[in-house]
């Protein structure tokens, strides 16, 4: 079944300012407005262009935020879309719906269904080596589906709901987050008991590996991301700064940044080699469901019970500000270009002024910014 080109939208579109905390630039995302419920997961496609978004009233659909459309409408959704998420070849798109997953090509055309859990999907999550994809749901076990011959497999040993599931890169490892507080890793190909790892004091409800499988990060109830060093199965840090629960969180291709989202509406972005903040939004004025990170570095979205989703581009200036604010401020402040108008200056000479000083400040960006590439990120810079 192919997807249908929508001709009458049910949503606003607009570009909106978020309340912004001290000392940050003033970013302006894309928003799109779902008028009869909750923003419940997205997902980048693969080419960063368009947001899959699945919502409570029972719809997935690609949204195109750089000229602001609705695209194609997954067909075959019968309930709220609690997961989206692509396969890591990018060959298939998987919806958790209920108590099953649909899968479609990457064009929006319907391949198949498979049965899950007993209980509702909260997560999910692909192997593609061994051909099996896990369930986090409010089950207290684990529930597996081989999809080459549709065996359904029961993992044992949580004592709690399984909200969370995420199979390393490597297809080594599974690892899983509960409402027993505690994460377990198991051996992907046997499902056999590997570690428990303990340290959070809340309910657990997303965990997600680093690219090269050698970190896990997990968020919690406690109001804590906390990173764990997978081969040692120990505790290495914990970003802190969120008042409440940290629902979500996705990582930028090359494990640099991670993005969270909360319960409180905030939106956070991490500097993970730090443990340093680089921003943090009141993005939605209800909890955040999703996030996610574009591939190719340049988008993170989230999305909101507030009935919301937002894409926000990652600007040079944001990194320049987090990095170099004391050297940007101190040339600018030097150029003179930035004063205030004054008694002696006439409209035009004023305008003439603010023209260069725009002029300028975008020189320092790009100046700082190259910097931030060089020093930062490690990469030649022409």
């Amino acid at each position: 079944m192919r997807l249908k080109n929508i001709l009458s939208f049910a949503f606003v579109i607009s570009l909106i300012t978020p309340v912004l905390s001290q000392e940050q630039p003033e970013i302006k995302p894309f928003s799109y407005t779902n008028k009869n419920g909750a923003v419940l997961s997205l997902t980048f496609q693969p080419d960063s262009k368009a947001l899959v978004i699945g919502t409570d009233d029972k719809r997935c659909f690609f949204w195109s935020f750089s000229d602001n459309k609705e695209i194609l409408n997954l067909q075959g959704i019968t309930a709220p879309v609690k997961a989206v998420g692509y396969t890591a070849d990018s060959k298939y798109l998987i919806t958790a719906i209920e108590r099953g997953i649909k899968l479609y090509y990457p064009n929006g055309e319907f391949v198949n269904q498979h049965g899950g859990p007993a209980t509702f999907i909260w997560s999910f999550s692909v192997n593609q080596v061994v051909n099996k994809v896990a369930f986090g749901s409010y089950d207290k076990n684990i529930r597996i589906i081989d999809f080459t011959s549709g065996k359904l497999t029961t993992v044992t040993g949580h004592t709690k709901n399984v909200l969370a599931v995420c199979y390393s890169p490597d297809n080594k490892l599974l690892a899983s987050g509960s409402l027993d507080q505690t994460i377990r890793l198991w051996d992907a190909n046997s499902n056999n008991p590997v570690a428990t790892l303990t340290g959070h004091g809340g309910n657990i409800y997303q965990v997600l590996f680093s690219p090269d499988s050698k970190k896990l990060y997990s968020a919690s109830d406690d109001n804590s991301i906390k990173i764990w060093d997978v081969e040692g199965q120990k505790l290495e840090k914990s970003l802190l700064g969120n008042t409440k629960a940290v629902l979500c969180i996705a990582l930028s291709a090359d494990g640099s940044y991670l993005v969270s989202g909360s319960f409180d509406g905030f939106l956070k972005l991490w500097d993970i080699a730090r443990g340093e903040q680089v921003f943090s939004y009141k993005a939605h004025t209800d909890a955040i469901n999703s996030v996610a990170y574009s591939s190719d570095g340049n988008y993170i979205a989230s999305g909101s019970a507030d009935k919301t989703a937002l894409v926000w581009e990652l600007k040079p200036v944001i990194f320049v500000k987090k990095y170099y604010s004391k050297e940007f401020n101190d040339e600018k402040d030097k150029s003179g270009l930035f004063t205030p108008k004054s008694k002696d200056e006439n409209k035009d000479a004023y305008k003439a002024r603010l023209e260069k000083a725009n002029a300028y400040e975008q020189e320092l960006i790009g100046k700082y910014y190259n910097l931030y590439l060089k020093e930062i990120k490690g990469q030649p810079v022409k």
